[in-house]
């Protein structure tokens, strides 16, 4: 049997055991939404498809065609303007345009807002890498409006761990500097690039970190980061 017909858990397991060399690692950073925090995808599907009279799996059907399923929009924080067209089209093509779709679009936007959670087994995981006594960043293609999102979460996360979670935050609406190109990586880096490691659940940007000799991680869950972590020797 091939390692591609394996599932796909099965098939990271084995990688893992096939690459379980050592890492020296000294700081982890941390993208925001995707990794830290993102909308309850269950939520948002589910009130897609009570407003235009579908079932949720059609609502995520059309979302993985659109946008190929590792960008699609169920899962972002916010509404860019690529989404808000995809699902005026989409409703007009199902015969039910959306009478007003700027205030149909301040509608969906709140209820992202109000399903967006703390991904499960993040906060461990950030007592653990903290406690073992790893610098912990952020690095972000954030825009402005974020920012009370961000200071959220921090807020949270400081009354529940009982100290400063991350020791930077890197946010481009600040640094002007945009993952996946190499000026947000280099603009970063502190020490070689080996003994950094980035976290993001986009693999453009894994791309552009290994670029710069950074290891990186493709986050999929806070469970599978943390087996890999252990596996390097990381935790």
């Amino acid at each position: 049997m091939f390692v591609s017909d394996l599932p796909p858990l099965e098939q990271h397991i084995l990688s893992l055991e096939q690459d379980s060399a050592p890492w020296s690692i000294e700081r982890v950073i941390f993208d925001f939404g995707g990794v830290l925090i993102k909308p309850n995808e269950e939520k948002v599907a589910a009130y897609l498809a009570e407003f235009f009279g579908i079932s949720e799996d059609e609502i995520r059907e059309c979302d993985g065609q659109v946008n190929g399923e590792e960008m699609r929009k169920l899962q972002w924080i916010g509404i860019d303007e690529e989404e808000f067209q995809m699902w005026v089209s989409y409703a007009t093509a199902i015969g039910k345009p959306i009478p007003d779709p700027n205030l149909w679009r301040e509608e969906y936007l709140k209820v992202k807002m109000e399903a967006l959670e703390t991904l499960p087994g993040i906060v461990d995981l950030i007592r653990d890498l903290k406690e073992a006594n790893y610098s912990l960043d952020i690095l972000s293609n954030f825009p402005e409006w974020m920012q009370p999102l961000l200071d959220q979460l921090l807020a949270d996360l400081r009354r529940e761990l009982g100290y400063e979670p991350f020791d930077t935050i890197h946010l481009s609406y600040v640094t002007k500097r945009n993952k996946p190109y190499k000026d947000a990586f280099e603009g970063i880096l502190q020490t070689e690039g080996s003994h950094t490691l980035f976290i993001d659940d986009q693999r453009k940007n894994i791309r552009g970190a290994g670029e710069c000799g950074i290891r990186s991680i493709h986050f999929l869950s806070a469970d599978q980061v943390r087996q890999e972590l252990i596996c390097h020797g990381v935790l």
